[in-house]
């Protein structure tokens, strides 16, 4: 997908109407995803990002050697909890408290339509730590760069300490710090096909392309890089520059 520069966040932002915020999207996805549950043991599911997600989640029980082996899961920008679903379809042994922090539109149209055990929805990284009560991984794939601030987003995640952390689908941009425009197609929002009854249309959203060893000299202090893996869903095109996607599982350091 190419992206378009603009010279401030405030002025893509601007020129995006709703943005993320969105409720259409919201409608879209929730639609979706409550429609592709109950068939995601039926269908192919998208290795990328996918398959990422279920080794963390795996990795962070592995790291809890005694007592309760129940996964807690902070999903920050998790839309409607299908990594949850597919993680649990995949790692079918291993039980899973999983919360996502979303926007207020993205929160109010998964508790109406997604129904699960084990999975709630957030509108702040707080809440859904009081309701967790402790966290085992931090889940982020595909939203570093589009939230309002990513430094703070980031800063927060690695400042709850928990012992897996995944920046997943994140840009391995090596340029100065560049705002643009993303635009696509609202089918291509969430999993499967467009629901009936709803018109497609374009929209934009603003994303921050911050260099990568900013973002790892932020993260480095307090965790491990476990493993860092192509993510081709989380390619795109500024300008004329090609700049994959990458995902990155963390380890917490004992001396953090």
């Amino acid at each position: 997908m190419s992206i378009i520069e603009f010279p401030s966040y405030e002025e893509a932002l601007q020129s995006c109407g709703e943005g993320y915020d969105s409720d259409d999207i919201a409608t879209v996805v929730a639609r979706k995803t409550a429609r592709s549950v109950p068939l995601i043991h039926k269908t192919v599911t998208n290795s990328d990002p996918h398959a990422v997600s279920a080794l963390s989640v795996l990795l962070a029980q592995q790291l809890k050697k005694t007592g309760d082996r129940t996964v807690n899961v902070l999903d920050i920008g998790g839309a409607c909890g299908y990594s949850f679903f597919v993680c649990r379809s995949i790692l079918r042994d291993v039980d899973m408290h999983w919360c996502v922090v979303e926007t207020d539109s993205m929160v109010d149209k998964a508790r109406h339509y997604i129904r699960g055990k084990n999975i709630s929805f957030f509108a702040s990284i707080e809440e859904a730590l009081e309701h967790l009560g402790g966290c085992d991984l931090v889940h982020m794939s595909g939203v570093l760069q589009f939230v309002r601030s990513p430094e703070h987003t980031l800063d927060r995640a690695v400042a709850i300490g928990a012992p897996i952390m995944l920046l997943g689908r994140i840009p391995l941009f090596k340029g100065r710090r560049t705002f643009g425009v993303q635009t696509s197609r609202l089918a291509s929002n969430g999993p499967g096909p467009m629901p009936a009854g709803l018109e497609d249309r374009e929209i934009r959203y603003p994303i921050t392309y911050i260099n990568y060893d900013e973002i790892m000299n932020r993260v480095n202090p307090f965790y491990d890089s476990i493993s860092t893996l192509d993510a081709p869903s989380g390619n795109s095109n500024l300008e004329k520059e090609h700049v994959p996607g990458v995902s990155i599982i963390l380890h917490r350091k004992a001396s953090a």
